[in-house]
């Protein structure tokens, strides 16, 4: 077996390899510093950004980041950061080291549960598998140590099983109740193990008729049990002192429990989602292809899925010849431990993702190692004998190599592109720019942009999140925006349109300013290594009084009263969609201060007269009534009109003209030195669709 611990330790010596080179690219993801930032919170004294702490020994303590996710990461970054400092590179770091250990992990129960070939194998096929090298590295982010904690909780319970250790068991209720504080989505394992004991205790066991199933409380006495439960609440700690006052993680799983509310994902949708989770999910999971986003393309293994397809078919077929050479029983608990999590995906609180199913590493490369193992045992009383080792040797070289390919066309990536979207690297610049040129809080008006900052500036910026988990904005926002143009000048941070994760802010965000008679100036533009912008920095800055006429689309001779000319319009198009909005500018002029404040109106008329959708309001959006223009000045108005989604189609006629706040009278309107019937003039014929 020697040899075999030679494959274990060049898979040791690859993953480092391949997990550590270039580590700090690509770009540090929001995500992953979310758990991160606390732990630099923590040691600079600075106040702890997270869901909840507690308060222990004269001091504030993590305890929740999110109400379905606790602080185990954080305090495995607290000793990291202490001894290497706050940096990109210690906090991959420590996760590159939870990977290591998980694979001494896979080896140490394998090597028991199966044998050490099974054992080797295994660990060689994930330290080489692009979707562990990336996730263990920068991608699973918060919810990695759920995989060490899975295998030792695995292991743990086998050496009870077989040995009868209490400490054993004591290690694995602890290791249950820490993975479930560090992601609720924990305990699709433990339903997992509960529903495997379910239908593999008549296996392990003999008949009994429903004390079949006690077999667990006949192996630990009473004590055993009470201690174990015990250990079972401590590694639950986090997740119930934090539900103590009231059950909020509870609370948070049944608002989700129907449809996802920031991902809007149909829970009930069971058999659609679980196509999803077989088809796109877990094969993303095998092939590697996950990375498009954070690294620019997507490569994959083209035998991953064959290779686990044909290795799960090879153990039926072996079992049921009753070749296998390994416990089908054993095997059988990996199966089912692996469909039971990939199923329960289908149909709970989170939205649909890959990397969700990280946990039931390394089970599918287990299927392969022992498929693959066994048939070449089978092949010894065949005359196939003779060329075992060499098939053997090139199925492992083929996969091996395959994932290694696509392990290293991501790393050519990396070193072309800097990462992706939300993973560029153009994130370092911005954290430098924005600290060097004293920056403390910017408004970020887009998510992913706030936890990374801070772990990057160690503090020192601190982005205020404005933004909502949606693609329309609700009014509060736009208050918000209001109220922020007219404090102390900041800059803020948007994506590139097109590279934005919540759309919409923007619009309303420059429509709010607008009203304030303010305007974005362009701070900075950030792009990604191809050139592609990516971040946009934003300065606002007062609108300066207008008097050279702008060029219109639409020029007009119209008069309103004595002192208000209307110069003409834009309009963005003179067809419109129900639904949409029509985006009119009126171009208005003042020949002499007008003394008075008039709102403005703007009516789209059918052919009936009816009016379909109307604006009155104080012109630039409520934010310069007329009584404040100077003589001579220009003040361009922009109006949305929005469309009910049930406007027939047809020809539609817009108005528009001017009233007296006070009185509502309409002001006189000449158009070309006529006076026009009832004081409002159209502007223009549109077409709805």
């Amino acid at each position: 077996m020697r040899h075999w611990r030679a494959v274990f330790l060049l898979s040791l010596v690859l993953y480092l390899i391949a997990a550590l080179y270039q580590l700090e690219l690509p770009g540090l993801n929001y995500d992953e510093a979310l758990d991160a930032v606390p732990a630099m919170q923590f040691l600079s004294g600075q106040p702890l950004d997270t869901a909840a702490s507690v308060h222990f020994a004269g001091r504030e303590w993590p305890l929740m980041i999110l109400p379905y996710m606790g602080t185990t990461s954080t305090y495995l970054y607290l000793p990291a950061f202490a001894l290497s400092g706050v940096s990109v590179l210690t906090l991959r770091g420590v996760n590159v080291l939870l990977g290591f250990l998980t694979l001494l992990l896979v080896w140490g129960f394998l090597r028991k549960y199966l044998d050490e070939r099974v054992a080797a194998l295994t660990a060689l096929l994930l330290a080489v598998n692009p979707t562990y090298v990336f996730w263990t590295r920068m991608g699973a982010y918060h919810s990695l140590p759920m995989l060490p904690l899975l295998v030792l909780t695995l292991w743990a319970l086998y050496r009870w099983y077989r040995g009868g250790s209490a400490g054993a068991l004591l290690l694995a209720a602890f290791c249950l109740g820490l993975g479930l504080s560090t992601k609720i989505l924990f305990l699709w394992f433990w339903v997992a193990l509960g529903l495997a004991w379910l239908l593999l205790s008549p296996w392990l066991q003999p008949w009994n008729g429903w004390r079949t199933w006690l077999w667990p409380l006949r192996r630990a006495p009473l004590r055993t049990w009470v201690a174990a439960g015990g250990m079972l609440a401590l590694g639950l700690a986090m997740l119930l002192v934090y539900n103590v006052p009231q059950p909020r993680t509870v609370q948070m799983m049944a608002q989700n429990a129907v449809q996802t509310e920031l991902y809007g994902v149909n829970n009930l949708d069971v058999l659609g989602n679980l196509r999803t989770v077989i088809f796109e999910d877990f094969r993303v999971l095998l092939e590697g292809s996950w990375f498009e986003e954070a690294l620019g393309a997507a490569y994959y293994n083209p035998l991953a899925v064959g290779a686990f397809v044909l290795s799960t078919a090879a153990i039926l077929w072996l079992s049921w010849r009753g070749r296998l050479r390994y416990s089908p029983r054993r095997v059988a608990l990996l199966a089912l431990l692996l469909v039971i999590i990939v199923v329960q995906s289908a149909f709970t609180i989170t939205s649909l993702g890959a990397k969700h199913l990280m946990i039931v590493w390394p089970i599918p490369q287990t299927l392969v190692a022992v498929a693959l193992l066994a048939l070449a045992d089978a092949a010894r009383q065949t005359s196939l004998n003779q060329y075992r080792p060499v098939v053997l040797g090139i199925a492992v070289l083929a996969l091996v190599t395959t994932e290694g390919w696509t392990t290293w066309q991501y790393h050519r990536l990396l070193t072309q592109g800097g990462g992706n979207l939300f993973f560029s690297d153009a994130i370092y610049e911005l954290a430098r720019d924005l600290e060097e040129n004293g920056v403390s809080e910017p408004a970020a008006l887009d998510w992913g942009f706030r936890r990374n900052l801070q772990l990057l500036t160690q503090g020192r910026v601190n982005p205020e999140d404005r933004f909502e988990y949606s693609q329309q904005p609700s009014t509060g926002f736009s208050d918000w925006a209001r109220w922020r143009a007219q404090q102390e000048p900041t800059l803020y941070l948007f994506h590139a349109p097109e590279r934005a994760a919540f759309q919409g802010h923007w619009q309303l965000w420059e429509e709010a300013a607008y009203a304030q008679r303010m305007r974005p100036v362009l701070w900075k533009e950030y792009t990604e290594r191809d050139g592609e912008p990516i971040y946009r920095v934003y300065a606002l800055e007062a609108e300066p009084r207008a008097f050279t006429p702008p060029e219109v689309g639409f020029p007009l001779q119209a008069t309103f009263g004595d002192t208000i000319a209307l110069l003409g319009f834009d309009l963005a198009s003179l067809t419109a969609k129900r639904g949409e909005s029509i985006q009119l500018t009126l171009y208005w002029q003042a020949l002499a201060p007008p003394g008075r404040s008039y709102k403005v109106f703007a009516h789209l008329l059918d052919t009936s007269g009816n009016a379909v959708a109307q604006h009155d309001g104080i012109p630039h959006g409520w934010g310069y009534p007329t009584s404040e223009w100077q003589a001579g000045e220009i003040v361009h108005d922009r109006i949305r009109l929005l469309l009910p989604a049930d406007t027939p189609p047809g020809h539609y006629r817009l108005f528009a003209g001017m009233y007296d706040e006070a009185t509502g009278e309409r002001l006189p309107l000449l158009h070309k030195g006529q006076r026009q019937e009832g004081d409002t003039l159209q502007l223009v014929e549109m077409v709805i669709e």
